[in-house]
């Protein structure tokens, strides 16, 4: 259902949240606001991971509340529908989250997404269920 990926890259360190397997589903969805409502509970639950993994920033030490990393924290669309990437342009972002040979990994992001992925299942769940019954009564009622 909700697809992550967790990577470091030379530029930073990201997470891309993709909602698979919509893009079968949508073809039979009898309007465009059930489409937005999922777009909406990604968008949320991407800023809630962004929100959290600044706190934990702080929290494990690695900066200070509002620090550079946190302040460079973005929340971007993806490269594909229904998708979302939450992250830091920052080189060293991806060597605080992983670790180095010296310093040991904190990692701030990982556990943000952790936190928050429950969460969006179950939203996306309930849309799913909810526009499942809505479609499913449209054809039954002409």
């Amino acid at each position: 259902m909700a697809g992550v990926l967790l990577r470091r890259r030379n530029d930073g360190v990201t997470v891309k949240l993709t909602i698979k397997g919509l893009g079968r589903f949508k073809k039979n969805l009898s309007n465009l606001a059930q489409l937005q409502g999922f777009d909406s509970e990604l968008e949320r639950s991407a800023q809630e991971i962004a929100a959290t993994a600044a706190q934990n920033l702080s929290r494990m030490g690695a900066e200070k509340p509002g620090g550079k990393i946190a302040s460079s924290l973005t929340v971007k669309s993806g490269d594909r529908e229904f998708s979302k990437v939450i992250g830091s342009d920052l080189k060293y972002a991806g060597f605080v989250e992983f670790g180095t040979l010296r310093t040991p990994p904190k990692p701030w992001l990982s556990s943000a997404l952790a936190t928050e992925k429950p969460a969006l299942k179950n939203r996306i769940s309930n849309l799913l269920l909810t526009t499942a019954t809505l479609n499913t009564g449209a054809r039954n009622n002409p």
